[in-house]
């Protein structure tokens, strides 16, 4: 998603205590259930939402069922548990996690970046 890059700054700039609880909590539900893939992509979509939601925009949360929708198509599509895969798509959460909490937005940014990145090459490589 090409908004995430901008949503992850602008988390990193404004998250609450309450919102890296959220999504620490997500994160940590993908680490536990990485190996059940519906469990892990419901719990990647948690995080995600709960990303936008730390951004404390109304408009943003506007557009939220649509960006949901969006993302929920290609997670299926991209999800590998493979010893490859998985560790790398767990880091660059964490790599973002870290970023937001420590309230750099352009490093939340990069990691975004890096997610998009290795979706759109998981995508092509299915194609």
């Amino acid at each position: 998603m090409l908004v995430e890059p901008h949503l992850a700054h602008w988390s990193a700039e404004r998250a609450s205590s309450q919102d890296l609880a959220a999504i620490e909590q997500a994160l940590n539900e993908m680490i536990a259930r990485r190996d059940d893939r519906d469990a892990f992509n419901e719990a990647d979509m948690r995080d995600h939402e709960a990303l936008l939601a730390s951004v404390h925009n109304p408009i943003l949360q506007q557009l939220s069922i649509a960006l949901v929708q969006l993302q929920k198509a290609v997670f299926a599509r991209t999800y590998r548990a493979d010893r490859d895969n998985m560790p790398q798509t767990l880091r660059e959460h964490q790599n973002l996690f870290d970023a937001i909490c420590h309230q750099d937005g352009d490093a939340a940014e990069a990691a975004a970046r890096a997610m998009i990145a290795s979706s759109t090459q998981r995508l092509k490589e299915i194609v």
